[in-house]
């Protein structure tokens, strides 16, 4: 399972974000 998440997140996103348009906060979920 660890495997298929690695690889998978390792993928190219489809539409590239920016990181001008991101900052750092807390996650939760």
């Amino acid at each position: 399972m660890y495997l298929i998440n690695y690889i998978y997140f390792k993928g190219k996103w489809e539409i590239p974000f920016d990181p001008k348009d991101t900052k750092e906060d807390q996650f939760s979920c």
